[in-house]
Order: structure tokens, then sequence, then C-alpha cells
């Protein structure tokens, strides 16, 4: 459920869209809670505005998501593929990683971003994106540990994107290529030497079960 607020300057009261006269107001007598609006004490806040840098600021220091990783347009070509590199979204399926176009509604393609740790982890059974122990054998699922060395990715910024790179270019598939007959080859991981770089995004919305 989504409220409206409204905020009384003179009271210092935040209410809900029926405002401080008729409506709730949050209070702080036993925790955050809604009660009906009075001058209480307890319901007077004061609010400040912030700024944008800051809260853009604020928000890479929690954990989030749902989210997208997708290669950023400066990749090269997916397997020839004539659709945006940025169309190309990692999914997973128990442990394995795979390569799909993007999907909003789909549940094996949405992660959390966890800024603290620097690491990376399904949204629905809470497996962390790890490097496998060797050159060129990309990435698997394995359970969330700070301490685990292959977990923790090197995390940049491309303008108010976050992006993360050591990830080679999981397995390929392509849906419409197959619905079609067309031929595409799988990626090999790393075998090029190719080190993409990764654009972590936020979804629009949630959707699907957990995969």
């Amino acid at each position: 459920t989504k409220l409206s607020w409204m905020y009384d300057q003179l009271l210092g009261q935040l209410a809900d869209n029926r405002g401080a006269e008729y409506g709730l107001c949050i209070d702080l007598s036993g925790g955050l809670q809604l009660q009906p609006c009075s001058g209480n004490w307890s319901q007077h806040l004061e609010l400040e505005a912030v700024l944008p840098s800051v809260l853009q600021n604020e928000r890479r220091r929690w954990p989030s998501g749902p989210l997208h990783l997708h290669l950023g347009p400066e990749a090269g070509p997916v397997n020839g593929s004539e659709a945006n590199n940025s169309d190309w979204c990692i999914s997973y399926d128990d442990t394995s990683l795979m390569l799909e176009r993007c999907g909003s509604c789909s549940p094996n393609q949405q992660w959390v971003y966890m800024p603290e740790s620097r690491q990376i982890m399904t949204f629905w059974h809470q497996r962390c994106l790890t490097r496998r122990d060797g050159l060129g054998l990309g990435a698997q699922l394995k359970y969330c540990n700070e301490s685990d060395a292959w977990q923790i990715w090197d995390v940049g910024a491309v303008g108010a994107t976050t992006t993360f790179s050591g990830l080679c270019r999981p397995p390929v598939v392509d849906y419409e290529a197959m619905m079609w007959g067309r031929e595409y080859a799988i990626s090999q991981n790393c075998t090029d030497g190719r080190d993409d770089v990764w654009y972590i995004d936020r979804l629009p919305g949630l959707g699907g079960r957990g995969g």
C-alpha cells in the first residue's frame, strides 16, 4: 500500500493525505507508528531538504534490489546478435550462470548489490556471484561469505550508474535465435581475454517468482 504524505510546517506534523486535521500522523512515542494527529510532542518532526548528490551517495551505501546486471554499451557484440549490448543480462539457474536478453519480469535476472562488502547476491535464493578459483573459468553462485575474496568485485561507476568488472561472459542463451532456427555460437569464458564492464541498474518493478 502506498500513502501520500502532507507536512504541516506550522505544527511540524507529517500526516497522510487527509491532512493533520483529520488524518493519521507519524508518531514516535512507541517506535515508528501511525496515530491520530494531535499536538503531542512525539508527532513533531523537522524535515530538511536533501541534495540529490547526497541522496545518491547514501543509496550507494545500502543494499539495493532487484537489479539487472547487464553489459555496457561499449562492450563488444554478443555472438553477432543485432540486439543492443545493454539488452543482455546475467541470468542464473540454481548455481549456473548464463547471458540472456533482459526481461524486467524475469526472476532469474534479479540481483541485490551490497556496497559495504562489494558482493552481488541473487534476489531470490541469496547466493553470491563468485569467481571460480582459476583463470578463464568464469563465475558461479555460492553461499554468501564476506571473507571469501572470490566474492568481492572490482566496483566502479559510469556517471550515476554503479559498474563492476572482472567477470567473463557466461554462455549465451538466445531464445529468439533458437525460435527462428538461426545458428549462434556459445561464448567461451575469457578465452579471448576480454574483461567486460557490467552495469548494475535498478529495475522499474518486481515480478515473477524465485528461480
